[in-house]
């Protein structure tokens, strides 16, 4: 059952970081996006399922770490349950009701198990198709820019708008040659690309001295460096060690 806790907790990180991050570059419009996750119990780790969490899902039935909940495998079958399903409308009906902007995104080659398949994921052209289908009078808003999600204004039974859903496509709609982001992870480490496999080591740099000036030479390096697209549809992709629970940013 989703919490409206979360989402409250989410905020109150993002409005603190967003702060911080406006003082040091004096930019008050300077964008700051926080993952979203759940408070946890005390002492940190997963919420058990029995004690209100939810049971996670992945390629293969192999936990994150030592003691985490153990996820459970989303086969085909498992995968036409959640297309012919409910749940892509349900999810989308409760955001709405609550005056959430909702954003689906595609499952990206970023698990800790490895087991990323492009056959067995859920496609952006699948989700708009079942909203579409839950009937969503779903209507282009255009303007994306450099934005990783495209959006869609859900129009109500008069036409009017009742709020707004994106899909973010990053597999089978990538954006690269418009992306403007890069990522700079908890240990220090600055990512050109989310499936980046090589890192600019900020914090060695920092812990030897180095100044400002060597500092953005680095990353300006590392920028410069991008790739045209991250390669997810050429036959000599390679996804990158880290897990997203390990990159974050």
């Amino acid at each position: 059952m989703l919490d409206d806790s979360d989402v409250h907790w989410h905020r109150q990180i993002k409005s603190c970081v967003g702060g911080v991050t406006a003082s040091v570059t004096g930019d008050p419009a300077a964008f700051v996006s926080v993952s979203a996750a759940h408070q946890g119990p005390d002492g940190g780790g997963p919420v058990a399922p029995g004690a209100g969490g939810w049971t996670p899902v992945g390629p293969g039935a192999e936990p994150f770490a030592e003691g985490w909940n153990v996820p459970e495998p989303l086969d085909e079958a498992g995968i036409e349950r959640v297309i012919e399903g409910d749940s892509v409308a349900e999810v989308l009906r409760w955001c709405l009701e609550r005056g959430y902007e909702l954003r689906f995104i595609e499952q990206m080659p970023l698990d800790a198990q490895h087991g990323w398949r492009r056959s067995t994921m859920v496609t952006a052209e699948q989700i708009l198709t079942r909203l579409a289908d839950a009937g969503f009078d779903l209507r282009p808003m255009g303007g994306r820019g450099t934005a990783p999600s495209e959006d869609w204004i859900v129009a109500g039974p008069g036409g009017e708008p009742i709020g707004t859903v994106g899909v973010v496509g990053s597999v089978t709609r990538p954006f690269c040659s418009a992306c403007d982001r890069v990522r700079l992870t908890a240990d220090g480490q600055w990512r050109n690309c989310l499936f980046a496999r090589e890192e600019a080591d900020l914090r060695s740099l920092l812990r030897a001295g180095a100044d400002d000036a060597a500092l953005g030479a680095a990353m300006r390096a590392s920028v410069m460096g991008k790739k045209r697209a991250h390669g997810i549809d050429s036959g000599d992709f390679v996804q990158p060690e880290r897990p997203m629970s390990a990159i974050g940013g």
